[in-house]
């Protein structure tokens, strides 16, 4: 599930460097559309992601893992929901200490571990490891809104609602075909495949990936070349 937030690393590392930039120099229109353009690609690539582990729990764990790994299956279902938001803390926070505040990232880092703690020594007793996952989810959650109201408050800017609903919809509608088909051994990877398709193709239908989207990536990618 450390995948999930493994994944966009990299787009931090452009982001930061492009914050720093346009803060130096005061320019908050560049500083607003980087902030909007990171937070969508991030939530694009870590909702597939934490989409593809959960649906596919059992399966994947099946594939890796001797069968009695497969009792860690509720828990995947779970967990991977905590690596996104624990992502966008990732790219938030990036945003927040490359503006010159790096106190305050580390101020909701503070607030996430707190939450972590509190929730883990509430939920792991009576639930388990599914109560650990829970309660990592949760907390990465808190700490993520935390982030986002900060980052919305000092730039005015953050993720449109209308693109998380539609990533929302997209996710939802790949996460489906396991309702069809439960797949088991190899037929994973083909199967992890179609939802990827099935994904990519509703962010095309919902209008949330088009043009536009390619050419901000290819800046970024651009830009982290350099």
């Amino acid at each position: 599930s450390n995948v999930t937030y493994q994944a966009i690393i990299s787009i931090t590392f452009v982001i930061f460097q492009l914050i720093s930039r346009s803060s130096f120099i005061e320019d908050q229109r560049a500083t607003r559309v980087y902030i909007t353009q990171a937070m969508r690609l991030s939530l694009i690539i870590t909702a597939l992601l934490a989409t593809l582990f959960s649906s596919n729990a059992r399966g994947l764990l099946g594939l890796i893992y001797p069968a009695s790994y497969r009792a860690g299956a509720e828990a995947l279902r779970i967990v991977p929901y905590g690596m996104l938001f624990f992502a966008m803390i990732y790219v938030l926070t990036a945003i927040i200490s490359s503006s010159g505040r790096p106190a305050v990232s580390l101020a909701v880092g503070i607030a996430t571990l707190v939450s972590d703690v509190a929730m883990n020594c509430l939920l792991i007793p009576r639930f388990g490891l599914a109560g650990a996952a829970t309660a990592t989810t949760s907390s990465m959650m808190i700490g993520a809104a935390v982030g986002a109201i900060y980052v919305r408050t000092r730039f005015g800017a953050l993720l449109p609602l209308r693109s998380v609903l539609r990533i929302i919809v997209a996710a939802l509608t790949a996460y489906g075909l396991t309702l069809a088909y439960a797949a088991d051994g190899l037929a994973v990877v083909w199967f992890s495949f179609l939802q990827t398709a099935l994904y990519f193709l509703m962010l095309v239908v919902l209008r949330e990936i088009g043009a536009e989207e390619l050419r901000a990536l290819r800046k970024i990618l651009s830009r982290s070349s350099r």
